[in-house]
């Protein structure tokens, strides 16, 4: 065959499909609209997709109609990710569209949209087999969605919903059914008071709840898995970290930041009970003294990350002698 007689129908169609692959959305869009063959091509394709991630910047907008024309031939999708589309007019049409043929989902990030209760309720309602959402600074989604989920998504693996107008009792009405829940993250829902309705979730590994600063309570006695916890801002004492030192022995990431009451007394406990602890932050923890790093120095030997901002207390000979023990540790200070 001569190059002038060369033409993209040409093409063997195990070739058609490896430069699909290859281009994903941008490729495919082009080669649907060439001829029979390749539109044949990128449907085969299409039927195989497992995941897409778009965002708003670069091409995502220019994508997302494309995408959603291709919603039917979507129907192996189980991983959603569509963040930072703001207000763009039809960002809840389409995806709205997207997840009626999509029975399969059982990951949706939308976070940083302007995504509401209907939204996610309507998602809930579509998508029985959910285990992952992440609808992180979408304001507009309440306690209603909480209920939604918590109605249809017995499943619910993990759930981010920082920056969401979210109270105890969209909590407490989630926990009724989520029991297998892993993953929490309320950052800065100002609304939550009481970490209790989680007791519940038996197999909890990751709790973020960081500027919840109505937060007095935690109840780790429930939570024997335990790896990562932010309590950034949260008004709690020594009385409640040294309980989350004594009942959760695989913790690897505590964040106490801005914990004003804390003091040497539960550090010194954390140290001799988190033998896994590999990073711990204390930054403004003015009752923090040389006394928590030396015993973090002699006992806490997984430690990789320290944070000790603003911590008057603490001096250079005591993060010196932290430094001599564990060469490899890095110390924000």
């Amino acid at each position: 065959m001569s190059v002038q007689d060369w033409t993209i129908e040409s093409l063997p169609p195990e070739v058609m499909l490896h430069i699909v692959n290859l281009g994903k959305w941008n490729v495919a869009i082009v080669l649907a609209q060439t001829c029979k063959l390749t539109r044949e091509i990128v449907r085969e394709w299409q039927h195989t997709i497992d995941e897409v991630r778009l965002q708003s910047g670069d091409d995502g907008m220019q994508l997302l109609r494309p995408l959603v024309s291709a919603a039917p031939y979507l129907s192996s999708l189980t991983k959603l990710t569509l963040t930072n589309f703001g207000w763009y007019n039809s960002f809840i049409e389409s995806v709205l569209q997207l997840v009626q043929h999509t029975p399969k989902l059982k990951y949706i990030d939308l976070s940083y949209n302007n995504v509401d209760d209907y939204t996610v309720m309507s998602i809930a309602l579509l998508c029985l087999d959910l285990e992952y959402v992440d609808v992180s600074y979408c304001c507009s989604v309440t306690d209603d969605s909480l209920m939604a989920l918590a109605l249809q998504c017995p499943n619910l693996q993990s759930l981010d919903c920082s920056r969401c107008a979210v109270s105890d009792v969209g909590i407490t009405t989630l926990t009724m059914s989520c029991h297998k829940l892993r993953s929490v993250t309320f950052a800065y829902c100002t609304g939550i008071t009481t970490l209790e309705p989680l007791r519940k979730c038996k197999d909890l590994e990751y709790l973020d709840v960081r500027q919840c600063k109505n937060v007095t309570i935690v109840p780790s006695d429930a939570w024997k898995q335990l790896q990562h916890i932010n309590l950034t801002a949260c008004r709690i004492t020594d009385a409640t970290v040294s309980a989350i030192a004594r009942n959760c022995p695989f913790l690897k990431h505590l964040n106490l930041t801005r914990c004003v009451m804390i003091s040497d007394h539960s550090i010194l406990t954390v140290a001799s009970s988190c033998l896994q602890l590999r990073e711990i932050c204390l930054h403004q923890c003015q009752h923090v003294t040389d006394l928590s790093i030396d015993a973090l120095r002699l006992r806490s030997t997984e430690l990789t990350h320290l944070g000790v901002l603003d911590c008057d207390r603490i001096t250079f000979g005591a993060l010196h002698r932290l430094c001599q023990t564990r060469p490899h540790i890095r110390i924000k200070n």
